[in-house]
Parts: C-alpha cells; sequence; structure tokens
C-alpha cells in the first residue's frame, strides 16, 4: 500500500467518525417535546373551561359533567389571553345554534363572565 493511499483511507476515516459524531449529537442531544396528558375544552353553553383527559372525548362535541350536555369543544388559549375554540371545530358549532351562548361562530372566541 503506498503512503498516498494509507493517507487517503485515514482521511476518509475521519470523515467518517466525524460525521457519525455529529449524527449521534444531533439525533441523541435534541430534547424530545412533552405532550400534556390532558387538552383544554370549553363549553359553548357555559364557557367554563375544563381540563380533560387526552383521548377521553372521541367525538366532539363532548359531554359536560355538570350539564350533562353535549357542549364541549376542543379550546386553545390564545397569546392575547382570549380561549377560542379550535379552527378545526368551528363547523362543528352549527349543530349547537341553540345552546351556544358564549362562543363567536365566526371567530371562535368565547365570551366568559
Amino acid at each position: 500500500m503506498s503512503a498516498s493511499t494509507a493517507k487517503q483511507i485515514k482521511i476518509a476515516v475521519i470523515v467518517v467518525a466525524l460525521v457519525a459524531a455529529v449524527g449521534l449529537f444531533w439525533f441523541r442531544g435534541r430534547e424530545r417535546p412533552v405532550v400534556s396528558g390532558t387538552v383544554k375544552v370549553v363549553c359553548v353553553e357555559t364557557g367554563k373551561l375544563f381540563d380533560v383527559k387526552r383521548g377521553s372525548i372521541a367525538i366532539y362535541p363532548g359531554r359536560n359533567p355538570e350539564t350533562g350536555r353535549d357542549t364541549l369543544m376542543p379550546a386553545e388559549i390564545g397569546d392575547d389571553g382570549a380561549v377560542r375554540v379550535q379552527a378545526r371545530a368551528l363547523g362543528a358549532l352549527e349543530g349547537l345554534r341553540d345552546l351556544n351562548k358564549c362562543v363567536d361562530p365566526k371567530t371562535g372566541v368565547v365570551r366568559r363572565g
């Protein structure tokens, strides 16, 4: 084996080792996102927020534990502090027209108080 071939092999081994080290750091060094065990829902009739166990409501609207009526919709709290029905669920408000006393059906903003 010539000196130049040995030198090329050494360079290749160093490059492979560096790539492997960077890959290992990249994939193992990142923090995994923390997923809460609960989700926020809001009653469209009362405006009250609830934290429910993730997966406990398969189909929205969910049943309000206090009133027994199916009025719970997935909610989020915006950076501005406003509570809103999640955009993906706004269409379901149409079926709650008679019970909806607290949610603007166009924007999803919840009027509380």
